[in-house]
């Protein structure tokens, strides 16, 4: 499926059945793979734990931008739009650029597919 507007990603994303443990990131890893492991690219803060991950998060990207740096936020859940979720030096990501990354990455899914037919 090619994507052609927001609306539609992010119906993709919520009809995902939910079958795999949330601890088995071998799909993930998968997925990353077949895109050529573009997280290996980026030095990676990792904030986790049960409360305030979101707040810390958030500190640390306007931490990191004052002193010069580029960042990258991924947070959930968001309050407005699903945009909120993805955020680049403090921008929510557009729609175009959200449509273009999940068309790369449902593209990645269908190859896996073509070697698995039961991936996802």
């Amino acid at each position: 499926m090619k994507f052609t507007n927001v609306d539609q990603v992010i119906n993709r994303i919520y009809s995902l059945p939910k079958l795999h443990p949330k601890n088995d990131l071998s799909y993930i890893k998968r997925i990353l793979n077949q895109l050529n492991n573009p997280q290996d690219s980026v030095k990676t803060i990792h904030v986790t734990g049960t409360n305030g991950k979101g707040s810390t998060s958030y500190y640390l990207s306007n931490l990191l931008q004052k002193a010069g740096q580029k960042t990258g936020l991924f947070v959930s859940p968001y309050i407005y739009e699903f945009n909120e979720r993805i955020q680049l030096n403090s921008k929510n990501i557009s729609n175009r650029d959200l449509v273009e990354v999940a068309n790369k990455i449902e593209a990645a899914i269908e190859e896996l597919k073509k070697v698995d037919p039961n991936f996802l």
